[in-house]
């Protein structure tokens, strides 16, 4: 019976070490999702920015000549 109950014992704890784990992947997935979320919004944002300079700079260039 002893050698049962540790193997019981063992099992349960492999169990609740695989379930910590698990838990700690999933978390850790969330906030990797999360951010890579908010690196494609960031890029988008980056790509508008870049283009809105580029117009800004035309009209500028366009301007100068007309002081």
């Amino acid at each position: 019976m002893d050698a049962i109950g540790i193997y019981i014992n063992h099992v349960n704890q492999s169990k609740t070490g695989i379930e910590k784990e698990m838990y700690y992947l999933i978390e850790q997935n969330m906030e990797l999702e999360r951010i890579l979320r908010e690196a494609k919004e960031a890029e988008r944002k980056l790509n508008k920015n870049k283009e809105r300079f580029m117009e800004l700079a035309v009209q500028y260039a366009n301007m100068k000549g007309d002081i």
